[in-house]
């Protein structure tokens, strides 16, 4: 049987890898609160066959906010409900703070996403403390 690579793609800002890319003439410096643009980038990644895509979560901002485009999406669970919105063949996949969210909201957030989500959005919550390394992850 031949190999077969599974292809993914992380959610960012929607700037690409270029620091100043959000200073460009034509670039709006907010587009990474746009969820029109997330469901666009996703639908590009739908139509090039991608498997999934990735959303993280941080508990804080990164970056220089004054003067350097932040480095992540506004909320996972906003920005893949928007996505599942926009398309029906991509997996759809986050991390969830379970530090800085009640357990309980968390996991609704999560079940709310797979009645929505195409085909399958696994879950995965881990406390940010690395101490004590025990979390739950869902299964397709």
């Amino acid at each position: 049987m031949a190999r077969q690579m599974i292809i993914s793609m992380q959610f960012g800002n929607g700037y690409g890898s270029q620091p100043g890319a959000w200073r460009m003439p034509g670039v709006d410096p907010m587009g990474y609160t746009n969820f029109d643009n997330q469901v666009r980038y996703a639908q590009a990644a739908e139509r090039g066959k991608f498997q999934f895509l990735f959303v993280p979560d941080f508990p804080a901002m990164k970056g220089d906010i004054e003067n350097e485009a932040p480095q992540i999406t506004i909320d996972p669970m906003m920005t893949l409900a928007a996505v599942a919105r926009g398309t029906s063949r991509i997996g759809l996949v986050a991390t969830g703070s379970a530090t800085f969210n009640e357990p309980y909201n968390l996991a609704r957030q999560f079940k709310a996403m797979t009645t929505k989500a195409p085909p399958c959005a696994p879950i995965s919550a881990y406390p940010l403390n690395v101490g004590s390394i025990r979390g739950f992850t869902s299964k397709c």
